[in-house]
């Protein structure tokens, strides 16, 4: 595990609970209670301690300094898996994976699992985290209703479940919610519905085969908002207006490396500029280049 190390000076200056506020009474109470010490790299006379061998209560407060600025971790979510998990499933996962990398971060620091977890969820019932962090906790909760806050038991089940998983962050997504059988009037409806002249549902009920059982208006309303726009519009439509609404398809780009492949787009600027040549408004164009891989805005430009 990688320690992290502050000198006298610097733990004087975060004025840490149960600690002197100088650097000559740290290094006093280091030496008294006999703390992990070495010389600061490049300095013949400062001395620095690890967090591990603060105080319990100086050890909270450092780690509440962290998690009061911090930014959630970057995660590499690009797994096949994911691809199969529906937006309510992958919104809590990625929030829960951002609160334990933070978790993950603390102890690397040199906090204990213990001391990480009662701090994120102390201050997330007070709302002190950062902001951002402190959004991702009613998402990673997923459930309903204002108030939901975190607990020591439910971040320790997130990471047991993620160990379980092999790290991976699929481990993390809530159960996915069982479909409704297909009705038995499904695909009589369908046949009527995706015609290309593109019957309401009231024509299409009139249109029923008779000794067929009839569903009700809004149930073939309610069937309709279940489907997908693809299979919602499949013979209303033809094959180049269906094309115009498929979903977009995720590139594999694990492959790549940052600089390898750039995409670029233009769009006409939403709003008129002085013409650098002849002064008129007019609406340039404006190209931005995004780097495939790393996903980062790497240059834009503005054409007449």
């Amino acid at each position: 595990m990688v320690e992290v190390w502050h000198t006298a000076a610097e733990l004087a200056a975060m004025r840490l609970p149960g600690l002197p506020a100088s650097p000559q009474g740290v290094n006093a109470k280091a030496k008294r209670d006999g703390w992990t010490a070495q010389r600061r790299d490049g300095s013949a006379q400062a001395w620095e301690y690890p967090i591990s061998a603060l105080p319990p209560a100086a050890r909270k407060a450092i780690s509440a300094k962290a998690l009061a600025h911090a930014k959630p971790q970057q995660l590499a979510l690009d797994l096949p898996a994911i691809s199969d998990l529906k937006h309510y499933q992958r919104g809590p996962m990625e929030a829960r994976a951002a609160l334990l990398a933070e978790i993950d971060r603390q102890m690397l620091m040199g906090h204990t699992l213990t001391d990480a977890i009662t701090t994120m969820v102390s201050m997330a019932a007070q709302g002190t985290l950062s902001p951002e962090l402190q959004r991702l906790v009613p998402i990673a909760n997923a459930r309903s209703g204002e108030g939901r806050a975190l607990s020591v038991r439910t971040l320790k089940r997130w990471r047991s479940d993620r160990e379980k998983g092999g790290g991976n962050p699929v481990a993390l997504a809530t159960a996915a919610v069982p479909e409704s059988p297909l009705q038995p009037w499904a695909p009589t409806f369908m046949r009527l519905y995706g015609r290309p002249t593109k019957p309401g549902i009231p024509e299409v009920l009139e249109d029923w085969p008779k000794g067929e059982a009839k569903p009700s208006e809004h149930q073939c309303r309610r069937f309709l908002r279940k489907l997908d726009a693809i299979s919602r519009n499949m013979g209303r439509m033809g094959a180049r207006a269906l094309k115009s609404i498929k979903a977009y398809v995720a590139r594999d780009v694990s492959e790549l490396w940052p600089g390898a492949v750039f995409i670029g787009d233009g769009h006409t600027y939403k709003q008129e500029v002085a013409h650098p040549i002849h002064g008129q408004p007019f609406r340039p164009e404006v190209t931005v280049m995004l780097d495939v891989f790393t996903r980062k805005w790497v240059g834009w430009s503005a054409a007449l």
